[in-house]
């Protein structure tokens, strides 16, 4: 199957190359904030709509695959209708917070869903919440995968050595500082956890809005000598902190706003570099952690419960790496684009 792929450009992009046999087109016009003057998301969206309007009925696709469901899906949807082709959707999660409250767009979400033959969400939480909002429940369906190239466990004194953390006991959490990941609360579980570790570290890596607050945290805690801020973290260090890292924690929470998580692609990255972790039972985390078999899932709300499961993970070395090793057997798998091409296409096929 060949794929004909529109997105919006990134620095130093081609508008247009081959590769192998499918073809990647970037739209110079398609950026919201290419100017001083922001460009109003009306006028994208109906670029959007003419270019591909001209392209379908150059190339007269099989399907048309789209994305974010409530941004450029939106006139993909009418095409497709127009056109009489089926719609695939996809969905990340992150649409039904913030996003998701708005009047305009959870009527767009509606809409494309009505349109939509089938639905891809990567998580099962999140393909739940898309069928709330009227995706077909028989169509929907649970594709995920993870990039494994740059990915994949380092001997820990190695790694170690690498990020200058020789001694004690490493914890650490790696994406954007906002209150959803729930940083706060594995800082309102490391006291407790100091008095029976007291070299433990706490590694945050990511930079976010709620930086500031979890810095008055630490201050209220006395936290300053447990706690590393790490800012932006590159792919090629990443390795190295999830592979010294005894264990990676988010225990990440759904918002009253409705904002979750949509799958943790974090957690599967630390499994890849042989790392358990501990999740927040809370959106789509269920999907990326295995409870009692890759890492432990627990109330996101509750600090007693994220202190005993981070305790038993590291006082029980031999359970660490009973999960470490399911971990990696399973992201191993998972890691397989190739398969996960086959499951789209042949999904597409049934159209």
């Amino acid at each position: 199957m060949d794929w004909t792929v529109v997105t919006r450009p990134v620095k130093r992009s081609l508008s247009s190359e081959k590769i192998e046999r499918h073809e990647v087109r970037r739209p110079f016009w398609w950026n919201n904030d290419r100017t001083f003057f922001k460009i109003n998301t009306a006028i994208v969206y109906t670029r959007l709509y003419n270019y591909l309007d001209s392209l379908i009925a150059d190339i007269q696709p099989d399907v048309i695959h789209a994305m974010p469901v409530y941004g450029a899906a939106l006139p993909a949807a009418l095409l497709a209708k127009n056109y009489d082709i089926p719609l695939v959707t996809h969905v990340f999660g992150e649409e039904f917070g913030m996003q998701g409250r708005s009047f305009y767009r959870r009527t767009v979400m509606k809409k494309v869903f009505k349109l939509s033959a089938a639905v891809v969400a990567c998580s099962e939480r999140t393909k739940n919440v898309a069928i709330d909002f009227g995706a077909n429940a028989a169509n929907s369906h649970v594709l995920f995968t993870i990039n494994l190239a740059n990915l994949g466990p380092i001997q820990k004194d190695i790694a170690r050595k690498k990020i200058n953390l020789n001694d004690g006991k490493i914890l650490l959490t790696v994406g954007r500082l906002v209150e959803r990941k729930g940083h706060d609360m594995v800082l309102k579980s490391l006291p407790k956890i100091i008095k029976k570790f007291p070299n433990v570290k706490y590694i945050i890596g990511g930079e976010g809005p709620y930086k500031h607050r979890l810095q008055e945290l630490i201050q209220e805690l006395d936290l300053n000598k447990s706690v590393i801020f790490l800012g932006h973290i590159s792919d090629d260090e990443l390795p190295y902190y999830y592979s010294a890292a005894d264990i990676f924690i988010s225990p990440n929470r759904e918002l009253p706003s409705g904002e979750i998580e949509g799958l943790g692609i974090v957690f599967l990255e630390a499994a890849a570099c042989g790392t358990t972790s501990i999740a927040g039972k809370s959106g789509g985390t269920e999907s990326a952690v295995i409870h009692k078999k890759t890492g432990l899932l627990v109330d996101p709300h509750n600090v007693n419960e994220i202190t005993t499961a981070m305790t038993s993970l590291l006082d029980d070395c031999k359970l660490r790496e009973t999960m470490e090793e399911a971990g990696l057997k399973r992201v191993n798998d998972i890691g397989n684009i190739d398969l996960l091409i086959k499951s789209v296409e042949q999904m597409h096929l049934k159209f």
